[in-house]
């Protein structure tokens, strides 16, 4: 039940990191901490946090809190994540949008505090 559970988290972060993307690396005006935004919503409860390349996926779902460490790098606009789960490696790139605002392949986007989707944008997702 236990592994179950592991695999399932670990598909939601994944989702996260894939579907609400993460990804970075290095000192290149990324590091900080990032909420996922749906709906133009703050989810307090599922962040990543980009520090000296490495990261830290947490979510918070019915009561249980799972958290995920990888890397990340810098390549020009795209921020790389890299995390293993059980073994399993996963990578997924996100676009630097601007500072402090990252975005995924699936359109969601990840803000640092004090910042927010752009607003145009944020309709259309």
């Amino acid at each position: 039940m236990k592994k179950k559970f592991l695999v399932i988290m670990t598909a939601v972060i994944m989702a996260l990191v894939c579907a609400f993307g993460l990804v970075a690396c290095g000192s290149d005006g990324v590091e900080g901490t990032y909420y996922v935004y749906m709906n133009g919503e703050k989810q307090e409860g599922m962040s990543m946090k980009l520090d000296d390349g490495k990261i830290t996926t947490t979510q918070t779902m019915a009561g249980q809190t799972v958290t995920i460490s990888g890397t990340y790098e810098v390549d020009g606009k795209t921020v790389k994540i890299t995390v293993s789960v059980g073994g399993v490696s996963s990578t997924q790139d996100l676009t630097i949008v601007s500072d402090g605002i990252l975005k995924d392949s699936n359109g969601l986007y990840y803000c640092v505090d004090g910042k927010t989707p752009p607003a145009d944008e944020e309709a259309a997702d």
